[in-house]
C-alpha cells in the first residue's frame, strides 16, 4: 500500500482554543475519505489491494491471530496494523499483521 506523506506539526504549538476547530477538520477530512473509498468500485479497490497489500476483517483478523474477534476488537487502538475507516468500522492490514506477528515470536 503507498503510504501518504501529511505535513509534520508540533500539536503544542496549536493554540488551545482553537483545538475543537483542528479536531473537527481531522473529523471531517476522515469522514470525506471515508465516503470517497466507500464509493470507489470494489474491482478497483479490491486490486490495487491485492498487489501490494489486502486488508482483512476483523473475522478474519482474529481468525489469524487464533483469537476472539471481541479481543481484537478490544485492542484495535494498540494494534499496529489496525485501520480505522471510520467509526466503529476497522480493516487489518495483512503485510502488517504478518511483520508484526514475526516481531511477537522473535
Amino acid at each position: 500500500m503507498r503510504s501518504c506523506v501529511l505535513p509534520e506539526f508540533d500539536p503544542a504549538l496549536i493554540p488551545v482554543e482553537q483545538i475543537p476547530a483542528v479536531l473537527a477538520a481531522f473529523a471531517a477530512w476522515q469522514s470525506a475519505l471515508a465516503a470517497r473509498l466507500m464509493a470507489t468500485p470494489a474491482t478497483i479497490v479490491e486490486t490495487s489491494i491485492e498487489t501490494e497489500d489486502r486488508l482483512l476483517t476483523v473475522q478474519e483478523c482474529a481468525e489469524r491471530l487464533r483469537k476472539s474477534t471481541k479481543w481484537v476488537y478490544r485492542r484495535t487502538r494498540t494494534l499496529p496494523f489496525a485501520i480505522c475507516l471510520g467509526p466503529r468500522s476497522w480493516v487489518f492490514s495483512q503485510k502488517g499483521l504478518e511483520k508484526w506477528l514475526a516481531k511477537q515470536r522473535a
